[in-house]
C-alpha cells in the first residue's frame, strides 16, 4: 500500500464492506463460527469492530454456510458409499499431520495448501484404535481421501477415491511451498484486474493462483 492510501485505509470501517453473514474465527472454540447480522446484530458488529481476521466466503462464494461447519454424517455418506470403499486405492506417506497442516490455522503452510489445492474441505475425525483419520473431501465431484496418522507414527495410511487424487495434490502443494523455502504470509500479494484476482510469491510476475472475479452478493 502506498502512502498516500495509509490514512484512508485506516479511516474506513471495515463492517461497511462485510456482508451480513461471515465467519470469524473465535478463540474458545478454535473453530470458526457463523455470525449472521440479521439474526444477531450485536455479535455481527463486535466481530466486525475487532482486530481479527474473518472469512467472508467459502468456496469462492459457491457455497452455503453449511461449508464452515463440521462434516456431517449426511455430508459423509454421499461422498464414503459402499462402491467408494471398495474401490478406494490404498497407498502410504511419511509426511506427518503437523508438517502438512501445521498446529494452528495461522500457519503459512495451510494457506499455500488452500491455494494450490482448491475447493477441499479438510477436517479431522475422532481417534479410534490410535489412529486419528483426516479427511479431504473435494467440492467439484466426489473424490476424497482419508489419511489415518497416528502419534509418533513415521509411516501412515491413505485411501483415495475418485477422480482427484487429493493427497496427491496434498503432497505435491507440500513439496512446492517447501522447495519455495516455506514462505510466509508476506511473501505472498495479491493483484485484483479485470481478468481476475492474482495471488503471487514475492513478485507480481510469479502468479501461484489466479480465479475469475465473481459478482459481489450480500
Amino acid at each position: 500500500m502506498t502512502p498516500d492510501w495509509v490514512t484512508a485505509f485506516a479511516d474506513t470501517p471495515r463492517k461497511r464492506f462485510l456482508p451480513s453473514v461471515m465467519w470469524p474465527y473465535d478463540q474458545a472454540s478454535e473453530e470458526h463460527v457463523t455470525v449472521d447480522r440479521s439474526a444477531d446484530f450485536e455479535s455481527w458488529n463486535r466481530y466486525a469492530c475487532s482486530d481479527m481476521a474473518i472469512i467472508t466466503q467459502w468456496d469462492d462464494g459457491a457455497s452455503t454456510r453449511a461449508r464452515a461447519q463440521r462434516l456431517t454424517v449426511g455430508d459423509y455418506d454421499t461422498y464414503v458409499t459402499a462402491d467408494a470403499k471398495e474401490g478406494a486405492q490404498k497407498s502410504h506417506t511419511a509426511l506427518p499431520h503437523d508438517e502438512v497442516f501445521g498446529t494452528t490455522l495461522w500457519d503459512a503452510n495451510q494457506f499455500a495448501l488452500g491455494l494450490c489445492v482448491p475447493a477441499v474441505i479438510h477436517t479431522k475425525g475422532l481417534v479410534e484404535n490410535g489412529a486419528r483419520p483426516v479427511w479431504l473431501l473435494s467440492l467439484n465431484d466426489r473424490s476424497w481421501a482419508c489419511v489415518l496418522f497416528r502419534d509418533n507414527g513415521a509411516r501412515f495410511t491413505v485411501y483415495q477415491y475418485g477422480h482427484r487424487r487429493l493427497w496427491d495434490e496434498i503432497e505435491a502443494a507440500h513439496t512446492w511451498w517447501t522447495e519455495q523455502g516455506r514462505p510466509g504470509f508476506g511473501n505472498f500479494g495479491l493483484t485484483i484486474d479485470k481478468a481476475g484476482q492474482h495471488v503471487w510469491l514475492d513478485a507480481e510476475d510469479n502468479v501461484v493462483s489466479s480465479r475469475p472475479l465473481i459478482a459481489a452478493h450480500d
